[in-house]
């Protein structure tokens, strides 16, 4: 098999051990909890067993304690899969960094809820049953209008942020980058992010996302660069979305969206304006 063709199919092994942690977590999951069914109270019926397990699996809490308990297994496992993969200097320790970068990740945090809004309300008008099904998966994570957990906090804005960038740009670009060109390599991760996303709602603003933070790992060969940007965006999104003004009409509409993209534009400038020259000569 060619060496390249190899390492493509490399990039596809992290994403598919995020998939197989997963299951694995839900399978013992479900177990512990028949286990504790069976146990506790003495159900012997198969059927009532499997209602009373089907009850308790099909909850916000099982679902986000699932999520948390993969996000840092797989953690673990990817950040010191990157390590080993990782065999060109880097500038992770953000040393020769100018200060541009803290308002240029700021900016572009922003400036990208903003542009993934404006996706969303024109996938909510193109196809709302992506909407429908979106809704019903947070309804499942347990995010809710009136419900915002600790534990969902700490796996959106932290641990999701952390296992996700080290699967898709430190591993599945990195893999990718050996096999074809930087452009194709920051494209392909972008939508096998986005797909990683399992519905068509979140994969039609998520792969704008993952355009945008592969293009800045790919200059910056910076893991914790991007990790800080998309607990940024995450952060805004669960904590400030209501503040994401899209207009009222026509002129306001694409006066901002305008805006949004001038600020998407300036913020990804005073990002790659920051990082040092070095991580470009190595290329």
């Amino acid at each position: 098999m060619d060496i390249k063709f190899r390492q493509v199919i490399y990039g596809f092994f992290p994403i598919v051990v995020m998939m197989l942690v997963q299951n694995l977590l839900v399978f013992l999951g479900a177990g512990a909890l028949a286990f504790f069914n069976v146990m506790d109270q003495q159900i012997t019926d198969p059927a009532q067993l499997y209602n009373s397990l089907a009850e308790q699996v099909y909850t916000s809490e099982f679902n986000m304690g699932i999520s948390i308990a993969y996000s840092i297994v797989c953690g673990v496992i990817f950040f010191i899969w990157y390590r080993k993969v990782r065999n060109t200097p880097s500038h992770e320790n953000f040393a020769g960094y100018r200060p541009w970068i803290i308002p240029g990740i700021l900016m572009l945090a922003v400036a990208l809820q903003f542009l993934t809004g404006y996706i969303t309300e024109v996938a909510s008008v193109a196809a709302p049953a992506w909407v429908a099904e979106y809704e019903i998966l947070l309804s499942q994570v347990g995010l809710t209008e009136d419900s915002v957990s600790i534990g969902l906090i700490l796996y959106t804005v932290l641990l999701a942020p952390i296992v996700e960038e080290l699967c898709f740009r430190g591993l599945t670009y990195n893999y990718l980058r050996r096999g074809i060109s930087l452009q194709a390599a920051v494209v392909v991760q972008a939508l096998l992010f986005a797909g990683f996303h399992g519905n068509f709602f979140q994969a039609s603003y998520t792969l704008v996302f993952g355009l945008f933070v592969g293009f800045i790992y790919a200059k910056s060969e910076n893991i914790y660069l991007t990790i800080a940007l998309h607990m940024g965006y995450n952060f805004i999104a669960m904590f400030a979305s209501q503040w994401i003004y899209l207009g009222e009409n026509a002129i306001s509409f694409y006066c901002i969206l305008l805006t949004t993209m001038v600020a998407c534009y300036v913020g990804l400038m005073l990002v790659m304006y920051s990082i040092p020259k070095l991580a470009e000569n190595h290329k």
